[in-house]
């Protein structure tokens, strides 16, 4: 008998329960199908755990390295960086201040943890709350104690799958992401962090890039990478 858990398209995730005897019984069945959301939960808990130690494994200081926001029992912040409350406000149109989260996020994150609070011994999946924008997402989740007294929110921004257009104007793959983050503004050391690259190496993708484009700056390329994507006519 197996138990499957909710994974990215590319990946198949299950849990087989195997032995000798016959197969299970209807009792044992019925056991195992109300173990599988402690499972799925367990698993999705832990996910997040390990991206979470991640981010807070970067060091001080480093671009991108404070995405998290931690709140009090009440929902009030207790730390963020500026950064990440104009990064939040970017997304939601709405700039909270610098004790309160802007209040759709306030209400999804009073939302989850009720959740969390009318069913703790078996809370079900929760999805994360997801906000799109044309070439990148933000996706917050919300890492909580039912009985704790306080709440870690964490954020990801991800980059949209837009490659395919941009690799038609002749870029790599790579030179493809670089651009992707010039037509939202990013700087060099912020894309570096963004990719895991040194400065370096994304200055001399936006090199290859400038000649292979036919332009000589940044703003001359996100038009480029613009017009690729069908959001501005040449």
């Amino acid at each position: 008998m197996a138990i499957s858990i909710p994974a990215p398209a590319s990946l198949v995730i299950g849990i087989v329960f195997n032995r000798r005897r016959p197969d299970f019984s209807e009792r044992e069945r019925l056991l195992l199908d109300l173990l599988r959301p402690h499972v799925v939960q367990a698993y999705e808990n832990a996910e997040v755990v390990t991206q979470l130690k991640r981010r807070l494994d970067r060091p001080v200081g480093q671009d991108g390295a404070h995405d998290v926001v931690v709140l009090d029992r009440h929902y009030r912040v207790r730390w963020w960086t500026e950064r990440t409350r104009r990064q939040i406000g970017e997304y939601l149109d709405e700039v909270g201040n610098a004790r309160r989260l802007p209040d759709r996020l306030e209400r999804w994150v009073r939302g989850q943890h009720a959740s969390i609070t009318q069913d703790a011994e078996a809370p079900s999946p929760r999805a994360p709350l997801v906000i799109e924008r044309p070439t990148k997402r933000l996706v917050l989740r919300l890492v909580s104690d039912p009985v704790g007294d306080q709440h870690l929110l964490l954020l990801e921004e991800q980059c949209r799958a837009v490659g395919g257009a941009l690799e038609s104007l002749g870029l790599t793959r790579r030179e493809s992401e670089v651009l992707r983050w010039v037509i939202e503004g990013k700087t060099n050391r912020e894309i570096a962090t963004i990719l895991a690259l040194s400065p370096l190496t994304v200055r001399t993708h936006l090199e290859h890039m400038f000649a292979k484009l036919g332009v000589e700056t940044r703003t001359a390329a996100a038009v480029r990478g613009l017009e690729a994507l069908g959001r501005v006519t040449g």
